[in-house]
């Protein structure tokens, strides 16, 4: 027979169901504290993001509108294209005909 482990809190504290509750607990307990150090504007932001997560198509057309660039620049980006696409296939018509 081998003689029987005795209790040990730090078996207790290396199980990874307790390492997953305390680092949980840890971080609703940092959150606010986190909270209170933001900006105005940043607090603002949050808030919006929150509201586009109600729909999620205005969350995700904001998404793609942060990845790409604003919108605008975007826009004038598309009729530049457009223009010179437009301007090439005369071009291309020209030749044929030539």
């Amino acid at each position: 027979f081998e003689k029987r482990q005795g209790f040990s809190l730090l078996s207790i504290l290396k199980n990874p169901m307790l390492l997953m509750m305390m680092v949980s607990v840890g971080v609703m307990v940092m959150m606010p504290k986190m909270m209170e150090g933001l900006d105005d504007d940043q607090k603002e932001q949050m808030k919006r993001q929150m509201e586009m997560q109600q729909d999620p198509s205005k969350m995700l057309s904001q998404i793609w509108t942060d990845i790409s660039g604003s919108g605008e620049e975007e826009n004038t980006a598309m009729e530049h294209r457009k223009a010179s696409s437009k301007a090439g296939a005369k071009t291309a018509r020209r030749t044929k005909r030539d």
